[in-house]
This record gives C-alpha cells, structure tokens and sequence, in this order.
C-alpha cells in the first residue's frame, strides 16, 4: 500500500506536469540558418552558439530524458512524503508508550520512542493509535493521522516519576476486543501485570522492553503520623527502604534535611524491616526530604520528601456557664489550649450564655423534641456530603447515640444543616447530667473533632505517593476534608501526580515516587518475546525520503559524468 503526506490527486497531477515539461523540453528542435563565414575559425565560433529551438520533431535522446525525468520524479516523491507499506491486516493496532518511572534514565524512554515510531511506520492501517501513557493517558497519533506527524508530537515527551497505569489502562480499554492488537513499549513487570492471559493470545504484543538496572536500591514508604509521645506539636515519621539484587540500605546512609537544614535525628528501627521512625519532628509546615547515600543508576527512588503538617493546639474560649466536665476535658487534650475570647479560635458556649465574639461555637442548647442532640451547620452541601460520613470519626456511632437515647429516655438523633459558617449544637442534658456519653471514650474524641473541624485548620496529608488517591480516612482533618479540594477536583477521589511539587488546595503538597514494586522490579529480566517491526523490507517515512534523495542524488551525478565524457548534452 502507497501512503503520501499529499492527497493521491495532488501526487499523480505532478507527476503527470513533471513528465510534461521534462519531454517538452527534450523535443524542442534546433532551427537551421545559412550563416555565410570567411573561414574554419569563424565557423567554429558559429557552432558554439546556442542555436534557437523550436517545438517538433522526434526524442533524440532517450537516456538524457530517462535520467532527468527520474530525477525530478525522485524529487517529488521526496517532496509528498511517499512511502510504501504492505495490505492492511483488518485489525486495530494501539499502540502504548509508558511514560511512567519504568523508563527512567539510561536513554530508555527515548530508545522506546524510536522503536515506536519504527514501529508505527512499518504497521499498515488507517486505525492506528498512539497514546502515551501516564498520570492521564494522551492520545498522540489519532487513527487516519499521517504517521510522520509523530516525531514532533514526541518531542517534548519525557518519562514521568510515577508507577505504571498501562494495567489498568489496559482493563478498561486496551485488548477486550479481538480486532485489537496492543503494542506496548515499556518494562516486563507493568507488561505482566496487566495479564498473562491477554499476551498469549497474541493481542498484546511488546515492541520494546526496558532492560534491567542491576543492583537498585530505594525508599519505598515515607509518611507522618500523631507522635508516639502524645506531643500535638511533633509528629513521628516512618521511613522504609527496599532493594533488589543489593544490599538493603543502613540507617547510616540517610541523609536528612528538615526545612533546608540537616537534620540529626536518629532512626528507630521499626516491627518491619527495612523500616525506621524518626520521632518527635517538629509540626512546622517544614518539607522533610530523605536521601540514599550512595545513589545508584535509578536515582528517582533515591530520594522523597514530604511536607509536615502545622500541629498547633487550637485556643479555646469558654463562656461563663460551661460545666465543669467540659472544662476538664479541654484541660486535658494536648491540642487544646484554653485561652481568652479575644484570641480564642473557637468558643464553648453553654445555655444561657451570649457569644464572646465571631469565632465559630460550639453551643450547649436545651433538649428539643426534634430529636437532634447533635447538630452541625455546614457551609456548603459538598461539605454536607463529607460531614454525613464522618459521624464515626465524631464518636457519634450507633451504639453511643442508643445509650444516651435510653439514659434521656427520648430519641436522639444528628441532624447536619447549611448555613454561613460552621457551628455545632449539642443537647446540655447530654452534657451536664448523662453519664452514658461523657463516661465513654466517644465524649473526648467527640469534643477533640469538633473543636478541629470548627477551627478549620490547614490541610496537609500524612503521605504522598505518586499515582495512588489521596488518602480520604483522614477523618475531619487534613486534605483529605478540604473543601477546596473537593471543588478543585472531579468527584471525591483525588489522584496524585508525578513526584514533584503540586498545588493542591491553595498548598504546595510534595509527591514523592514510594512504589515498593517500582524499586524492586527495575532489576527484572526481560523474559517476554520482543517483537521488531513486521518486516525487515519497510522503511519508515522519514527513511523513504532520504532513500529517494540520495537515489536523485546519484542519477544527477551520473547524468553529469556522461556530460562530461560527451555523451549527453
């Protein structure tokens, strides 16, 4: 099959005004004049002029018009990008570059780049696709797309630090249809991934595998959770290192920075190995960045970095009237602080008592018949939503609401509304005088949350990993219940990029790669058969092009030889 980057018409009308003006040019005849000379020199001189041609006559020369004739043929064939490919096979070909951490370093991704294109060129069809895979899968060559449209829709590619999607691209829209063939371009473990079975029909075919990095080490968990110690300001972090066909690192060979300077911490081994805590940082905002020293040849598992959270307790005013169990309970939380309303972030405000200023409130308010002990004020109904299924996190399960239904002997119930700004409603009676709440551990978790959630603290997230969902369980703090965030995204799931620094909700949020299967599975063997271009006997376009020029180029430089030697004029 013949393709050409100009339509068929266009290619054949220049063809046939090539052909034209070529011969036109080769049966002009000499017109003949009597010119009277005195001598042989003035003849000769006379032969030497161009003599003046008319249209007529025969082709004298056939070989001088063959050559030039092929010649600027070649040309233009050059020229309309004409090349040729073999009958289509009646299938869908896709074929799939994994721009993902897979193909980092070594010049992989562009060795998998150019046996795509070779590749791509040398498969016959207008139903071919190119998608390069990634955070979001892009379509790069569209079916009935010139393929030489390729290399510079290639150009500014680059692989991303981020596990592979090509598995679960592959099961919601690679090779469930028989008339499809996969071509995949990337490394054997996302290959196997996605299902030996569809490699053994012959659907999913690799075009190009990664070869393996021996000997990689890596860090594969980095994330913060409440200090060990019950401090509210400090946080503890876990570190995990996994290496395949190398030695595991030491804790000697982390380097850690805290906020740009060196931090001297020492790790305490962890129930798993491989794994240390660092205990007690500072909850400052600060980016903790860990790094392998020695690096090795897949240097993007080398290192991570994660931003702590702002752990500072929220300051608490209370009204006048507010029962003594509340007070205490304030008094014993850690992320709590008691202060005046002036400064106060919050405020508790028991029945009868006027509010001290327009921080959010928490109020004590008498039992109503309505059933809603407990009620919360919501801003937004994307806040709602949230809200609605977190009542656990509040403490508000089903079994502490019956018993302190039982104990009132009247229903109780939770009830969300929307309003202009957050507020919590709870009944004084489950308060000052019901022992089955606040003799439970619901009442101080229940009392911690709300407080929180009303403060609106800043968002931050306990870990992030690149190309995995946000973590969602982080009950009524942290990014996860961001507002902004939901709005900021599609529904309630929030899918983390490349590693890097992103914007996430009006904060800067580091992702770092963290794949155990990324850093163990570099070092792999390639065990699945490559397979090349369909024949050796095609060319890509661009290698056409060139095959044709040099062709030109030598028929010119014989037609000038010949020339030369007299034999053509």
């Amino acid at each position: 099959m013949i393709t050409t980057s100009f339509s068929t018409p266009l290619v054949l009308a220049g063809v046939a005004a090539l052909a034209a003006v070529v011969t036109l040019l080769y049966v002009l005849k000499v017109r003949r004049r009597r010119v009277a000379v005195a001598g042989a020199t003035l003849w000769q001189q006379a032969q030497r002029q161009v003599p003046p041609r008319l249209l007529g006559g025969r082709l004298r020369r056939p070989l001088a018009w063959l050559l030039s004739l092929l010649i600027v043929l070649l040309l233009w064939w050059a020229a309309s990008g004409l090349s040729w490919q073999a009958r289509e096979d009646g299938r869908d070909h896709v074929f799939y570059l994994d721009a993902s951490a897979w193909l980092l370093g070594d010049g992989r991704f562009a060795a998998a780049s150019e046996a795509l294109q070779r590749d791509v060129a040398a498969t016959p069809g207008g139903r071919n696709r190119v998608v390069l895979g990634g955070d979001v899968g892009a379509l790069l060559l569209a079916p009935g797309e010139n393929p030489a449209l390729l290399a510079a829709r290639l150009r500014d590619a680059t692989a991303q630090a981020l596990p592979s999607a090509f598995p679960s691209w592959l099961a919601s829209a690679g090779s469930g249809d028989a008339a499809t063939v996969v071509h995949y371009y990337g490394a054997q473990p996302p290959l196997d991934s996605a299902g030996a079975e569809s490699s053994q029909d012959g659907r999913v075919l690799a075009g190009y595998l990664a070869p393996p990095i021996p000997g990689n080490r890596g860090i594969v968990t980095l994330g913060s959770s409440a200090a060990a110690s019950g401090r509210w300001d400090a946080v503890d972090v876990l570190i995990s290192v996994a290496a395949s066909g190398a030695a595991e690192p030491a804790p000697a060979e982390l380097r850690l920075t805290l906020a740009g300077a060196p931090l001297q911490a020492t790790p305490v081994a962890a129930a798993e190995v491989g794994s240390w805590w660092l205990r007690d940082l500072p909850a400052r905002g600060g980016v903790l960045r860990v790094q392998l020293d020695p690096a090795d040849a897949f240097v993007a598992d080398d290192q991570a970095a994660l931003r702590l959270p702002v752990r500072q307790p929220v300051r608490v005013a209370l009204s006048t009237n507010v029962p003594a169990i509340v007070r205490e309970a304030v008094d014993v939380d850690p992320s709590l602080q008691l202060v005046d309303a002036s400064s106060a972030q919050v405020q508790i405000i028991a029945t009868g008592d006027a509010p001290q200023g327009a921080a959010p409130a928490l109020r004590l308010v008498t039992a109503r018949d309505d059933g809603a002990a407990f009620h919360f004020q919501v801003a937004t109904e994307e806040e709602a939503g949230s809200m609605a299924g977190s009542l656990a996190a509040l403490g508000l399960e089903q079994a502490g609401t019956s018993a302190l239904a039982e104990e009132l002997q009247r229903p109780v119930g939770v009830d969300l509304t929307i309003g202009q700004t957050r507020n919590v409603s709870v009944w004084n009676e489950a308060i000052a005088t019901a022992r089955s709440f606040t003799g439970s551990p619901a009442w101080p978790l229940f009392l911690n949350r709300s407080l929180h959630w009303l403060a609106d603290e800043a968002p931050s997230a306990p870990f992030a990993a690149a190309g995995t969902v946000l973590q969602q369980d982080l009950l009524l703090q942290g990014l996860g219940q961001s507002a902004r965030l939901r709005r900021d995204t599609l529904g309630d799931v929030v899918h983390l990029p490349a590693a890097g620094t992103t914007p996430r909700a009006g904060a800067d949020l580091v992702v770092s790669l963290l794949n155990r299967a990324v850093s163990e599975g570099v070092s792999a063997p390639v065990t699945s058969t490559v397979h090349a271009s369909a024949s050796t006997m095609r060319f890509a376009g661009a290698s056409w092009m060139t095959l044709m020029l040099l062709l030109a180029l030598v028929l010119a430089a014989l037609e000038w030889q010949l020339h030369v030697r007299g034999r053509m004029p």
